[in-house]
Parts: structure tokens; C-alpha cells; sequence
């Protein structure tokens, strides 16, 4: 009874408060919710949402992110993009995404490769979208088991 009380408590905070997770994962702030949820019988659940979110803003602040796009072509038409999302204070790397697109001569779309990496630059997805030049619709295929 205690964990579905944590989970809607949680719920409530993240959708009514709008509480900002750029830097915390769904993970660890549940685990910040458990370690400080001391008492919930007979005190208002919005209340303990409350205090809860000023105690959670008080041990992690938040922290300012920038994206930092850089974008390059290259032979036969070919483009790329990498998109890094980091830290302001540290330049520390939180994720990063790529995007690569090569053309059919005739200058066309012929396929959209899509990659996303945790912030030790490890594999996390991929993603490839297949173009044809007679009108089928695009294919994707997905790799997620990495």
C-alpha cells in the first residue's frame, strides 16, 4: 500500500507540479521519494507533495543544459548532424543523437540514419529510414537491443 501511495504522490508531482527532470531520471527521483516519504497517514497528500518538491529542488538544484548542433556535408549530396546536449557549468555530455542522410542522384531522399547515445557516447538506439524513389512508403527499421 505504501509503494502505490509513493507512485501517485510521485505521479501527482510530476504532472500537476510540472516538476522540471531535465537532470534526474524517473529512476532516481523515485528513489529520492522513497528515502524522504517518512509519513503519509493522516497528512494531505498535497501537502506531502509539497514538501517533498521543495526538500527534492533543495538537494538537486537545477541545472542549465545547452544543445550544441553541428551539421556538416559531405560527397554525393551526403549531410550530417550531431545533436549534444550538455552542461552549461561543466560541458559535461549528457546525451548525444545523429543523423545522417544520403540522396539518389536525382537528388532525392534515399536513406535517413538515425542514432542515439548515453552520456559515455555508448550505442543506446538506432534507427534507419528507407526512401524510395517510386512512391512507396518509407521503411524503418529500429535496433533498440543494445
Amino acid at each position: 500500500m505504501k509503494k502505490v501511495k509513493i507512485i501517485l504522490v510521485s505521479l501527482f508531482l510530476i504532472s500537476l507540479l510540472a516538476l522540471p527532470l531535465q537532470a534526474a531520471t524517473l529512476e532516481e527521483f523515485t528513489t529520492f521519494i522513497e528515502e524522504n516519504f517518512t509519513q503519509i497517514d493522516g497528512e494531505n497528500v498535497f501537502d506531502t507533495a509539497i514538501r517533498l518538491l521543495t526538500r527534492y529542488k533543495e538537494l538537486n538544484p537545477q541545472r542549465e543544459t545547452e544543445e550544441i548542433i553541428t551539421k556538416a556535408s559531405g560527397k554525393n549530396g551526403r549531410t550530417s548532424q550531431v545533436y549534444e546536449l550538455r552542461y552549461v557549468d561543466t560541458g559535461e555530455l549528457i546525451s548525444k543523437r545523429t543523423e545522417s542522410t544520403t540522396y539518389y542522384g536525382t537528388g532525392e531522399i534515399n536513406m535517413v540514419t538515425q542514432k542515439r547515445f548515453d552520456k559515455n557516447s555508448k550505442l543506446v538506439n538506432e534507427r534507419k529510414i528507407k526512401y524510395y524513389k517510386d512512391g512507396r512508403q518509407p521503411k524503418t527499421t529500429k535496433d533498440n537491443q543494445r
